[in-house]
């Protein structure tokens, strides 16, 4: 086998499938953690209080999510508009 040293330089900068053949690993096999990656995100969550003096009142606050899903396909953007569009609009008022 080769040092820890020697298979770093070794896969250092080596494709995708080259990797996957040295190391034999089946790739479809992996949790998809670690074939997507993680995705931090914050996500809006309304919360309802009711104030005994007051009534109802709302107030929503961002809860951070940990995923590991596909964020380049569709799917996860018209899930979670709200994630650019707030960017958006910090961009557009610069």
């Amino acid at each position: 086998g080769k040092s820890k040293r020697e298979a770093q330089r070794s896969l250092k900068g080596a494709q995708l499938q080259k990797k996957i053949e040295e190391l034999a690993i089946d790739y479809n096999k992996l949790p998809v953690m670690f074939r997507q990656g993680s995705s931090v995100f914050s996500d809006r969550v309304d919360n309802v209080l009711i104030h005994q003096e007051n009534g109802e009142s709302s107030e929503s606050y961002g809860k951070v999510i940990v995923q590991h899903i596909d964020i380049i396909g569709s799917a996860f953007w018209v899930e979670h508009p709200d994630i650019l569009d707030e960017k958006l609009h910090v961009w557009k008022k610069c």
